[in-house]
C-alpha cells in the first residue's frame, strides 16, 4: 500500500512511522543487495569447493 501511494493520510504520527520504516526497508535492500553481489563474487573466485569459512563475512569485499 505504501509503494501504491493507498496509505491514509490523516494522521501525521502514522505517516512518519511508514516513512522511517521505508528509508530502513531501501536500506535493507541496498545492502542485502551488496551482500548478495559479494557472496556471489567470493564464490566464482574460489578453486576449490567452499566451507562457511570461505564465505565469512570478514572474506568479502562488500563496496561501501
Amino acid at each position: 500500500l505504501y509503494e501504491q501511494g493507498q496509505l491514509r493520510d490523516e494522521d501525521p504520527t502514522e505517516i512518519q512511522a511508514y516513512m522511517t520504516w521505508a528509508g530502513w526497508y531501501e536500506i535493507y535492500l541496498d545492502r542485502r543487495q551488496r551482500y548478495d553481489r559479494a557472496i556471489a563474487q567470493q564464490l566464482k573466485s574460489l578453486s576449490a569447493p567452499a566451507s562457511l569459512h570461505d564465505l565469512h563475512i570478514s572474506k568479502l569485499q562488500i563496496p561501501a
